[in-house]
C-alpha cells in the first residue's frame, strides 16, 4: 500500500525523530549533517534503525540542508542518503508496510525583495535536491519553511520533477506567525490552493505550545494535518541547546494533537527514539 492509500486508512502516521540530534549525540561534532550520508553511512542507517525499532512508519532521508554550497558532493549526499533510508526500511521483515520520505529543507535565505536570492536560484536548488532523490523515496517531505513564497517554489519544484506525494510543515512562533509574518489562516489559504498530500507545523515548540496552532489549523482544511514538535523549549548551556520535555510528556502532550485534528505526528528538534517509542504506545 502507497502512503497516500496508507492515509486514507484515518489511522495515525508515525514519522521518526530529531537526525541532528542523534548525530550530535554519536559523533560529537556539529557538522553539515547530510555531509555524514557519505562520511559516516554506518551511523546515519544506525540511526534510522533505531526509529524503525522504536515504531515509525515513516523515515525521514538525512538530506535537510543538502544543497549547501560547502558540501562537496550534493548529489551524491542525496542519494547516499535517501538509499540509506532505503536499506534501513528494506531490512526489516515486512519492509511494505514503512515508508522513505525525500527531506526538503527551507534555503536559510531570504528571496527578492528581502533577500538577494531569486526565485529561479532558489528553484534550482530545490530540483537538484528532488532529482537526484526522488527515485528512491516514497514521498517529500517540504519542512521547516518560514516563507510561504518559498514553500511554493519548493512544492512546485517537487511536482514538476517527480509523481510523489508531498508533504509540507511550516515552522510558526508563540505569536502565531511565521518569521516572515504569515498567519495561520494565510498557511490554510496555501494549503487549500495548493493542495498538498498533507500538511501542518513542525520544530518552533514542543507540543503544547502548537497545539493552539493545530486547534487553528485543522478545521479550515481537509488536508491531512501533520505535526513534528520539538522535544520542548531548550534551554541553552555552554551555548549549546538542551531539551528537557521526557518522552512521556512528549507522547502524553503530543496525543492533544492528535486530538485536535492531527493524524500524522513524529518529533523534530531534541526528540530521539526513546520520545518516538512513547509516542507509539499511546497511539
Amino acid at each position: 500500500m502507497n502512503i497516500l492509500e496508507r492515509l486514507n486508512r484515518n489511522t495515525p502516521l508515525l514519522f521518526d525523530g530529531a537526525m541532528g540530534t542523534m548525530l550530535m549525540k554519536y559523533l560529537q561534532r556539529p557538522r553539515d549533517s547530510a555531509e555524514e550520508n557519505l562520511l559516516h553511512p554506518e551511523t546515519v542507517k544506525r540511526i534510522h534503525g533505531e526509529y524503525l525499532a522504536a515504531g515509525s512508519d515513516v523515515i525521514t532521508a538525512n538530506t535537510f540542508g543538502a544543497y549547501k554550497a560547502n558540501l562537496y558532493d550534493i548529489d551524491g549526499a542525496v542519494v547516499r542518503g535517501v538509499s540509506l533510508a532505503r536499506e534501513a526500511v528494506n531490512g526489516l521483515l515486512y519492509p511494505s508496510a514503512k515508508y522513505v520520505a525525500l527531506d526538503i529543507g527551507s534555503l536559510g535565505e531570504l528571496l527578492e525583495p528581502y533577500g538577494e536570492m531569486t526565485e529561479a536560484e532558489a528553484a534550482a536548488k530545490f530540483k537538484r535536491v528532488i532529482k537526484a532523490g526522488a527515485q528512491l523515496a516514497d514521498l517529500i517531505l517540504i519542512e521547516t519553511f518560514a516563507d510561504l513564497d518559498e514553500a511554493r517554489i519548493a512544492y512546485l519544484a517537487a511536482r514538476e520533477y517527480s509523481d510523489l506525494p508531498v508533504f509540507i510543515t511550516l515552522s510558526f512562533n508563540e505569536n502565531k506567525r511565521t518569521f516572515m509574518g504569515a498567519s495561520v489562516a494565510d498557511y490554510a489559504k496555501f494549503i487549500n490552493t495548493f493542495k498538498p498530500d498533507a500538511a501542518g507545523f513542525n520544530c518552533g515548540a514542543g507540543p503544547d505550545k502548537l497545539l493552539p496552532l493545530v486547534q487553528e489549523l485543522s478545521p479550515l482544511i481537509k488536508t491531512p494535518l501533520m505535526v513534528q514538535p520539538n522535544a520542548g523549549t531548550p534551554s541553552f548551556i555552554n551555548g549549546a541547546a538542551v531539551y528537557t520535555l521526557s518522552p512521556e510528556d512528549f507522547a502524553a502532550q503530543s496525543l492533544e494533537l492528535l486530538k485536535a485534528g492531527a493524524q500524522i505526528l513524529g518529533g523534530c528538534c531534541g526528540t530521539e527514539p526513546g520520545h518516538i517509542r512513547e509516542l507509539k504506545k499511546v497511539l
